[in-house]
């Protein structure tokens, strides 16, 4: 009986031990006095002109040592007093003395900021965390043009980035992760890699200790076995998750560079290729068109119907000139035109915006070989030119993106289509619909 209670205590006082040292490191445990002064500052961050200050921090009994203050840095700078003294009278376990810090710079510079210790006139070494303050320069006065929209420029692009809530393998604290970089998900995935190794690590410790308890606690021979068994698992899994990441690494490092991004589809639509009639008719496959299509050289007006009203401040690239018949080269029909699309734009866009339609109802001109094609009667598909007011008004931007990709704003969305895109295609434009 007193023998097993005996190896219940040698059991304890080991995995007391083991945890002691595994969460507490060993010269804070064990050692009477630090030699280390940290310094921390109330802002890190300031404007050229202001002040900070800088705190220099011992934990120490005895005191009475000297704090000398210096830094690098280009910019003009200067300490409220270049020394400060650690006072002996108290007998606080941390004492603390304070300088103030400031810089006047044209551009934004970095002060690295350290100390040396004397004790007695005598220098010390004293093992320093430094401090770094990073000094911006003031903001200048911006002149804004109140005519001409104004764009503004986030930091930060909430759309594009990852706020981790705890810090990740090869981010620093407080680091977005920028989905927006190659092969994101990819890099992402390594780092996710990185944080279920070390947890396996852990796991596999934990495991470990619980079978020795297990092991050096039991009188069975099954419990003992079963113990000896779980430490076994635990560092062979540990081996294979790290052997498989070394090897792996050893053949070629690039193995682990995991990128699962696809390649992005680039479509390209015929929707500004003029149709070739086919057996003298247009329009064949045009959803809302009747069974076998326009004929070419028919009254346009007899099938379309009445020139749609456009809302005020938005016009056509041909305002006299509406086409006439089915088959009309370089015309813009308004006919049959349902507005929705084109009232919608005008509504969100403003008063000031400048809309200009350069495509409506006139199918034949779009749709390509396959005749298939939104611009109809009835239907609300529009192109309109890539004026400033426009780009503004999709992008935020007066440039045009020249990316043949979609953007949605307002409930509408519109395809960026460059110059050139095709044949006919002879101005960049926002295909809409």
């Amino acid at each position: 009986m007193q023998k097993n209670i005996f190896k219940k205590i040698i059991a304890l006082t080991f995995i007391t031990t083991f945890l002691f040292g595994l969460f507490v490191p060993f010269n804070q445990s064990l050692a009477t006095e630090s030699t280390t002064v940290t310094l921390s500052a109330g802002s890190t961050t300031i404007s050229s002109g202001q002040t900070t200050t800088i705190t220099a921090t011992i934990p120490s009994t005895k005191g009475g040592q000297t704090i000398s203050f210096f830094t690098s840095g280009s910019g003009s700078y200067s300490f409220s007093k270049k020394t400060c003294s650690i006072s002996s009278e108290n007998t606080e376990k941390s004492r603390s003395c304070s300088v103030t810090f400031g810089s006047s710079v044209s551009e934004e510079e970095s002060y690295l900021i350290n100390v040396n210790v004397y004790i007695n006139g005598e220098p010390n070494n004293y093992t320093v965390s430094t401090v770094t303050i990073i000094v911006k320069n003031p903001i200048s006065t911006v002149t804004i043009d109140t005519k001409t929209p104004a764009t503004t420029k986030k930091d930060t692009d909430t759309e594009t980035t990852y706020t981790p809530l705890a810090p990740l393998p090869g981010l620093e604290e407080g680091e977005d992760f920028d989905t927006d970089q190659d092969c994101a998900f990819g890099v992402y995935l390594n780092i996710i890699i990185k944080v279920i190794l070390g947890l396996a690590a852990v796991l596999a410790m934990v495991m470990i200790v619980m079978g020795g308890v297990e092991y050096i606690t039991s009188e069975l021979v099954s419990s003992k076995e079963a113990g000896k068994e779980r430490m076994t698992h635990a560092i062979l899994g540990l081996l294979i998750a790290l052997g498989a990441y070394l090897i792996l690494n050893t053949i070629n490092p690039a193995l682990l560079n995991v990128c699962l991004d696809l390649p992005t589809a680039e479509i390209v639509v015929d929707d500004s290729v003029p149709q070739t009639p086919v057996n003298g008719m247009y329009c064949t496959k045009t959803p809302g068109v009747p069974s076998g299509g326009y004929k070419n050289g028919a009254d346009w007006a007899s099938i379309a119907g009445a020139v749609a009203s456009l809302p005020t401040g938005v016009v056509s690239n041909h305002p006299n000139t509406d086409c006439i018949k089915v088959g009309d080269q370089n015309c813009t029909s308004l006919r049959g035109l349902n507005t929705n699309i084109i009232d919608n734009i005008k509504n969100k866009c403003g008063n000031d915006c400048k809309i200009i339609v350069t495509a409506g109802t006139e199918c034949w001109l779009h749709g390509g070989k396959n005749q298939n094609t939104t611009h109809h009667p009835n239907s609300p598909t529009v192109d309109v030119r890539a004026t400033n007011s426009a780009n503004m008004f999709f992008t935020g931007t007066t440039k045009f993106p020249n990316d043949n990709k979609p953007y949605n704003k307002g409930g509408v969305s519109c395809v960026a289509e460059p110059a050139n895109t095709t044949s006919s295609t002879t101005g960049s434009h926002w295909h809409c619909q």
